[in-house]
């Protein structure tokens, strides 16, 4: 399912490359969808990041925990 998913985003990618793109060769399409999919993994790993940071509570400070 995961290479269905990713094979299908990439098709996406390409189309509106070749859509937005001045040239029509396959290697500006090539490097226009490149940075699309460098500029989504980018921002994927910063949302996977602030989530960490986010939801990720350390040991000793969770409220209903109390010290004895």
């Amino acid at each position: 399912m995961h290479q269905i998913g990713s094979a299908l985003s990439l098709s996406i990618l390409t189309a509106v490359a070749a859509a937005v793109s001045t040239g029509h060769e396959a290697a500006d399409i090539a490097a226009r969808s490149g940075a699309a999919l460098t500029g989504s993994a980018v921002l994927l790993a910063l949302l996977a990041l602030a989530a960490t940071l986010t939801l990720v509570v350390p040991t000793g400070t969770r409220p209903h925990e109390r010290s004895l």
